[in-house]
């Protein structure tokens, strides 16, 4: 029992520590240490292969110099004996020489002066090495080609032999030609390479933990501190705690602070808003269907004194009834925007044309002429029921425009010079239905709160919600809602919905 319980306990360690490694994968430091230490060993490989180049043409250029100056001193001791000629370092006993030409790892020494060849040195080949002889000349090597002997030679185990020639720095005509192991080129240049990659490696680890730091400090742990705050925020928005105290930085960190000091101020204020006004809503729409009730009996009652024998009540019944009409209908409004939940849509395919037809059922007057220009085949994917609300609403104030001005006495024409036209066409990947009228126009001051609630009408008992309720559902379903015109000679809304 109490092994298994051991291997449990190491399991959920293990899970638990698996658990927070994609966090530390994905995280923010970590991608910029990684991206550091990245640019920063690609930086120093990029000096380093030219550097490895050029330590193989200094290597062998300094024992072409040495080669020469090897020359100048067995001609001083050969001269200093009476010899004219010295053939073989055997035959010399300046043990400096000696000791100069193994400490330079040179195997063989050809002086070219003119047409004359003076061979100092000649190495020991024998045919069972069978050794390969690379030429190097050094007054025409290329930039690439150094490159490329230098590196193939490091990750090269060649034991051939390389014939180097190079002018003497101290005479012009002067070819030295020296041979030398390119065992012993290999050796020194991976010691150099392992000296340049090591000193790299601390240059790259400094840098690059001070660069982390650095950023890290300006950076990351500001954007961390926003991130952690808008969770805070995001989790409770009403607690004014919550919000992110900006600091004095002058750059976009600071900016980006201070935006986001203000949003969360201006969510919290919002939010405090919404509350109360939700509470003020909650309020209004009880007293609102209670109000209604009570409207609906006088309603009732206000019919009967139609037939009062009283003329003068006669009279004033028909004003009696349209004021409790109004009050209806402002109380029904009202509830019916409380009851608005645009984020939930029953979507199914319909006819837009039938559709239409049916809101002209329900908005028509003897004074208007309602004509529906959508073509019949033409369907889309929308909530019907909101849909429909939204159309009446729109056709309903085009009618209640154009009758404004009639007396309830007033005997309808044969032929109705009022119109409301609705029209749709497809735009882009939308489809715009046109609702356009012949009658007066917007005021202006209707204009400028058309979308906004209670404020946008300014008829006698209108409650501003129409346009605004219509907005609501149109923009819901991905589309909105445009007055593209308004003007003496009748007004004209665009309603936009995705096709």
């Amino acid at each position: 029992m109490k092994a298994e319980s051991r291997i449990m306990e190491n399991r959920s360690f293990i899970n638990s520590i698996m658990s927070v490694i994609p966090g530390i994968r994905h995280s923010l430091s970590l991608q910029l240490l990684t991206l550091t230490l990245t640019v920063i060993f690609a930086t120093e490989l990029v000096i380093m292969v030219p550097s490895v180049a050029h330590q193989h043409f200094n290597w062998l250029r300094t024992r072409t110099q040495a080669a020469y100056l090897v020359e100048v001193a067995l001609e001083d001791t050969a001269n200093h004996k009476g010899q004219h000629n010295a053939a073989s370092v055997k035959d010399v006993n300046d043990m400096l020489v000696v000791k100069v030409l193994n400490s330079a790892d040179i195997l063989g020494i050809t002086i070219k002066s003119g047409d004359d060849y003076d061979t100092i040195i000649s190495p020991d080949i024998t045919n069972e090495e069978n050794q390969f002889f690379y030429s190097i000349d050094l007054e025409n090597y290329s930039t690439l080609n150094m490159i490329a002997d230098a590196w193939g030679n490091v990750f090269s185990n060649d034991k051939s032999l390389l014939r180097v020639s190079g002018r003497s720095e101290l005479r012009d005509n002067h070819i030295v030609e020296i041979i030398v192991s390119r065992e012993d080129l290999r050796m020194d240049l991976r010691n150099y390479a392992r000296n340049i990659l090591g000193l790299s490696l601390v240059i790259s680890l400094i840098a690059a933990v001070f660069v982390y730091w650095t950023l890290n400090n300006l950076i990351i742990k500001p954007v961390r501190n926003m991130r952690e705050n808008m969770s805070l925020f995001t989790a409770d928005p009403e607690d004014a705690n919550n919000i992110l105290v900006a600091g004095n930085r002058i750059d976009e960190i600071g900016d980006a602070q201070r935006d986001l000091n203000g949003l969360e101020n201006r969510l919290y204020t919002l939010l405090k808003e919404q509350k109360r006004l939700a509470a003020l809503g909650a309020g209004i729409s009880k007293i609102s269907h209670d109000l209604r009730n009570i409207l609906a009996s006088a309603q009732l009652m206000s019919d009967r004194l139609v037939s009062s024998d009283d003329p003068r009540v006669r009279k004033l019944s028909p004003r009696l009834i349209d004021a409790l009409d109004r009050a209806i209908t402002l109380s029904r409004e009202t509830l019916n925007y409380g009851k608005i939940s645009p984020e939930i849509l029953n979507l199914e395919t319909i006819n837009l044309e039938k559709l239409v037809d049916d809101v002209f059922e329900d908005t028509a007057s003897m004074y208007v002429d309602m004509q529906n220009n959508i073509p019949k085949d033409l369907k889309i994917k929308l909530d019907r029921v909101q849909i429909h609300r939204g159309l009446t609403n729109i056709i309903r104030n085009g009618v209640e425009a154009l009758t404004s001005h009639i007396e309830n006495d007033t005997p309808p024409p044969k032929k109705p010079d009022q119109f409301i036209i609705v029209n749709a066409k497809h735009e882009d990947n939308n489809i715009i239905v046109e609702i356009v009228d012949n009658g007066p126009g917007l005021p202006d001051a209707a204009k400028e709160f058309l979308h906004e609630p209670f404020k946008g009408s300014f008829k006698p008992g209108g409650s501003g919600l129409g346009v605004a309720i219509t907005t609501e559902i149109m923009r819901a379903h991905g589309g909105d809602l445009i007055l593209k015109k308004s003007d003496a000679t009748g007004a004209t809304f665009n309603i936009i919905l995705p096709a």
